[in-house]
């Protein structure tokens, strides 16, 4: 076995059809849908489009451009919007761009998305208070901003979530594991992609792994940096399936917030 080390989970994220593989678009949409739908009728989404400030592989940008939306889809890493672009080439209704998330424009929309955790990839305050400012510049009268990170007090209850995939990707056997772990205060993130090789001839397995520290967001962070941002908190989830949020009673902190 040889292993590569590494110190970022953009690193693990760079790797686009893995993460593609890993993240699995029709059982996330499955879960996710009817949420999606119901936030974008109550914006003006209709009218301004929508926004993902942190679209990875484009699960969510081609879902909405399917549904007839005008959609623009940014992500800080070249390789991801690349890897997006070719993959719903031809499905229309999407405009890629390579953008932070804190970065704003004079665009305006009506429905604003960020979605799998990616704020937790923040690293302190000041940038999550600058991404939500630009998020707010950015949406119109009668906008709605949809986000989800971890219920981190979930997570520490439970110490540790570990999650192992096998499959094939691009013709590559391989399998994929994913630790989150509580450490104190602490959360750290673990990848490991394990490749099976044919070295002339003999079978080995390479292995590549990152680890990462989350940024632990509570819930009182999230509403206090969106306040700032002149926004208001109006609907809170701990699920997709629309479970009113109660802080460790599920996975996730899922928030719609509007003017």
């Amino acid at each position: 076995m040889t292993s590569d080390a590494t110190g970022s989970a953009r690193e693990f994220l760079s790797e686009p059809a893995v993460y593609d593989f890993f993240v699995d678009e029709e059982s996330r949409l499955k879960r996710e849908e009817d949420l999606l739908r119901k936030v974008a009728a109550a914006s003006s989404a209709d009218r301004s489009g929508v926004l993902d400030v942190a679209c990875g592989t484009g699960i969510h940008a081609a879902f909405f451009a399917r549904l007839g939306y005008r959609v623009v889809a940014r992500d800080a890493d070249p390789e991801m919007i690349a890897y997006a672009r070719a993959k719903w080439e031809g499905s229309g209704g999407v405009r890629w761009a390579i953008h932070d998330m804190a970065e704003t424009s004079r665009e305006k929309f009506g429905l604003s998305l960020c979605l799998g955790n990616s704020l937790s990839m923040l690293p302190d305050e000041d940038a999550l208070s600058r991404t939500m400012k630009a998020v707010a510049e950015q949406l119109d009268d009668g906008g709605r901003f949809l986000f989800q990170i971890l219920d981190y007090a979930s997570l520490r209850a439970d110490s540790h979530r570990l999650v192992y995939k096998p499959g094939e990707v691009n013709g590559r056997r391989i399998g994929v594991v994913k630790l989150l772990a509580a450490s104190g205060d602490e959360i750290i993130a673990s990848f490991l992609t394990l490749e099976r090789q044919d070295e002339e001839n003999g079978e080995v397995w390479a292995c590549r792994s990152t680890v990462s520290r989350l940024s632990a967001w509570e819930p009182d962070d999230m509403r206090k940096s969106i306040a700032a941002a002149g926004l208001r908190i109006e609907e809170e989830y701990s699920a997709f399936s629309g479970k009113p949020f109660a802080p460790g009673e599920g996975r996730d902190y899922i928030a719609v917030a509007g003017r």
